[in-house]
């Protein structure tokens, strides 16, 4: 793996939970064992090898700091501390779980093909009605995701005849997505599961809405005096039994979202310290430029320079300018040669990839009628028009091929 892949599967699963496809907790999961292992990877002043070996976790030889994969990483890294730091201001039901289930069914679908069984119907149309009409408090969202949790488990049942086949695999991804917003809500909001609420507690805030991790994390400060008081005795035995129930629930829900707010908050810090890498062995003063990169084994910087705007180098000049590590010459520095595409002036790229064009967009803005954001544009549109009149696809870039070495390694090639 490099640097590159590192930063855009951390990203990924940010995306997921962007789309709806898995809850916060599993985010802030996949987020730290990945940062475990990048911790005991071995570096040098900061920045991480061009590859390793994902087996052992030993940088491939030779030793070999790129600037653009560390731009890529750090820039990567930062845009996912922003999101983390983000998320407990989020609502614990994801505004997009219907939809990020939507999404899976329809892929289902296109992959199954055949007659609809009454678990795909009922799936269907709960979706349709949910997306719809959206549950606006807790509890009739946990009705909603069980009913579709028995739905998708259903599907899976019926499916038993193709243990193998892709449809299988989908309605399987259905039922697990289920399950775990399930218990998402069940780890955040266990008093959800409490079938015979007293009916005092009805207009409690917490029954009327869907609140955030860190309203949820104050929520046991914010109970009413008789619910807060442990020795308040209701009407019946069986009422302050149920109260003792709910009150300690809500305790639990607190302390974890608690903990859940410090964990995103220890996770930004240590994001925050990855992304802390020395450009100054990378940086030639008098061009203002970045080398390509910098061979450890031969302790020698490469005698070239990233030296265009319109190219993936523009992100790594960018980010270490924001920490500081480079002055702002650097930025003006990249060249700017320019070429007519339909009589409107574009930047050119070495070798007009859209990895070169596009890649730094993925965490960087764009501003309209700029220059570079018409580059993009015409850049894509000339990409369309390549593939159409050669019969290809378009949205070329370097990329892996299918052709491995001895260890079945795929090669890459630019």
């Amino acid at each position: 793996t490099s640097p590159t892949n590192m930063g855009l599967s951390l990203l990924a699963n940010m995306t997921a939970y962007d789309f709806g496809y898995i809850p916060m907790g599993q985010v802030l999961t996949r987020t730290g064992n990945a940062i475990r292992t990048m911790e005991v990877m071995e570096r040098y002043l900061g920045h991480f090898y061009n590859w390793y070996d994902t087996q052992s976790l030993e940088p491939l030889p030779p030793k070999y700091i790129s600037s653009v994969d560390s731009g890529n990483l750090g820039a990567h890294l930062l845009t996912l501390r922003s999101g983390l730091l983000a998320l407990p201001d989020h609502k614990i039901v994801n505004p997009r779980l219907f939809e990020g289930l939507r999404d899976i069914l329809e892929v289902f679908r296109e992959a199954h093909g055949g007659d609809a069984s009454d678990a795909l119907t009922g799936l269907q149309h709960d979706l349709a009605d949910i997306t719809l009409s959206r549950p606006d408090t807790l509890p009739a969202v946990r009705l909603c995701i069980e009913r579709l949790t028995t739905y998708a488990e259903d599907l899976v049942l019926s499916m038993a005849e193709s243990p193998e086949s892709e449809a299988k695999w989908w309605a399987s991804a259905m039922a697990r997505q289920c399950r775990s917003a399930l218990e998402e809500l069940a780890f955040l909001a266990p008093w959800t599961a409490l079938r015979d609420v007293p009916d005092r507690l009805i207009d409690f805030k917490v029954m009327g809405i869907i609140p955030t991790l860190s309203e949820l994390a104050r929520l046991e400060s914010e109970l009413p005096p008789a619910i807060r008081d442990p020795h308040t005795v209701f009407e019946t035995q069986g009422e302050t039994l149920r109260f003792d129930e709910f009150r300690d629930l809500i305790h639990e829900a607190s302390r974890r979202a608690r903990e859940r707010v410090a964990a995103i908050e220890g996770l930004a810090r240590q994001l925050n310290e990855l992304a802390d890498m020395e450009y100054g062995f990378l940086y030639d003063k008098a061009r203002h430029l970045l080398a390509i990169g910098y061979n450890i084994g031969e302790d020698q910087r490469d005698a070239s320079f990233y030296d265009l705007l319109a190219s993936e180098a523009r992100l790594a000049c960018f980010v270490a300018i924001a920490q500081g590590q480079l002055p702002q010459e650097s930025w003006f520095a990249l060249g700017r040669l320019l070429t007519n595409v339909g009589g409107d002036p574009v930047l050119l790229s070495w070798d007009g990839s859209m990895f070169e064009y596009l890649m730094p967009l993925l965490v960087m803005p764009t501003y309209e009628n700029t220059l570079l954001d018409r580059t993009y544009k015409a850049a894509v549109e000339r990409q369309i028009e390549y593939g159409m009149h050669h019969g290809v696809p378009w949205g070329i870039s370097e990329s892996g091929y299918n052709m491995v070495d001895v260890q079945l390694n795929y090669q890459y090639r630019a």
